[in-house]
């Protein structure tokens, strides 16, 4: 896998534990209580033609259906066809994320990877292919008030942004495509008075808009002619659409193989559980040990073009508004702040390095 981490595990008593998807490539909940399931290699990520999309995402899984542990301490090269080799580096912001800055890779080469883990175990994957050609979007959006009844049987209404695009495939040359939708937003925490006037930075969060969803394209069977646009991504609307609110999607072609790992993803995280579903089996990725030790994920080349368009508060529609969340109030207890305004880089996938784009 915002940020790319899969994990499928397999028993005979409970074939359906736990799948990660990420990378901005998020988690996808799904129960997980085998405690043999704990402590396996996680190892996910891709290369990109795109600068600084060039990431690898390396963990161990828990026993509990958590994300997997971060694995620090990790040797992880990349390789191309023509011998070059380069190190990736764990980001200081993003444990167990490990990648290339200002690094694009070249379509039409081969690339492989290798992880050497604290123990001296290495794992390689097969090579992969980065793809020649890939498409473009024009991408719109839509309010929407869902409404529905819960487990309970109440009756909820949510509203919610859809992002489409209406895309445009060559015709030669990007037979395998994803679309993946990551969502970067502010987070500005509250400003106590003090009388030395501090005011805390602001924190920018980038996550998958929508981890559950897995959009392909299949090329042998469409020529890629789109009469209407395809939904990528549907964001309940909350408080993090205060500020801007960026959405970017990458339309990324991939190779056959990696087109079919997603295909068993998309399957295995969207089963509807009937008794007549065919058990899900292991999918089996591409990396592999000498020694037989089990491994998870999948490590692709994609060649990926984006777009990208923001939302503020002012653009939303009455049914979808925001009450006051960080903002300071001398009426207002200190514990009734969420944590996040109080300290926004305990938010998962934080940092105040603002983006030069936002």
């Amino acid at each position: 896998m915002k940020r790319a981490l899969v994990l499928i595990l397999q028993s005979i008593k409970n074939p359906l534990l736990m799948i990660l998807l990420a990378g901005c490539l998020s988690p996808v909940d799904i129960e997980i209580s085998n405690e043999r399931a704990a402590g396996l290699l996680v190892v996910s990520g891709q290369i990109s033609n795109l600068q600084d999309r060039t990431f690898i995402d390396v963990g161990t899984t828990s026993a509990d259906g958590r994300y997997p542990f971060p694995a620090s301490k990790v040797e992880v090269v990349l390789s191309d066809d023509s011998g070059l080799s380069y190190q990736l580096n764990e980001m200081n912001n993003y444990p167990g994320r490990y990648a290339l800055g200002g690094f694009s890779g070249e379509p039409g080469k081969r690339y492989l990877l290798q992880v050497r883990t604290e123990d001296g175990a290495i794992y390689t994957s097969e090579y992969e292919s980065m793809p020649l050609k890939t498409g473009a979007d024009e991408l719109s959006h839509q309010f929407q008030l869902e409404e529905f009844t819960d487990f309970e049987g109440a009756f909820v209404s949510d509203a919610r942004v859809n992002v489409y695009s209406t895309p445009t495939i060559p015709k030669n040359g990007a037979n395998f495509i994803r679309w993946t939708t990551e969502e970067t937003y502010l987070i500005r925490p509250t400003n106590f008075p003090d009388p030395f006037g501090y005011q805390p930075p602001d924190c920018f969060v980038t996550l998958n808009a929508d981890p559950q969803r897995i959009v392909l394209f299949d090329g042998r069977s469409s020529r890629g002619n789109f009469t209407k646009p395809i939904l990528l991504c549907s964001r309940k609307i909350d408080q993090s659409f205060h500020y801007k609110h960026y959405f970017t999607v990458f339309q990324s072609s991939m190779t056959e193989s990696a087109f079919e790992y997603w295909k068993k993803v998309d399957v295995l995280a969207n089963q509807t559980g009937s008794i007549f579903d065919s058990p899900p089996a292991t999918i089996k990725g591409n990396l592999s040990n000498r020694s037989g030790k089990i491994v998870f994920g999948y490590f692709q080349a994609v060649n990926e073009t984006y777009q990208r368009f923001y939302v503020v508060k002012s653009d939303l529609p009455e049914f979808a508004s925001l009450e006051a969340y960080c903002d300071f109030s001398y009426d207002r207890r200190y514990d009734s702040y969420p944590a996040s305004c109080l300290d926004c880089l305990s938010v998962r996938n934080s940092t105040i390095n603002r983006p030069d784009w936002f």
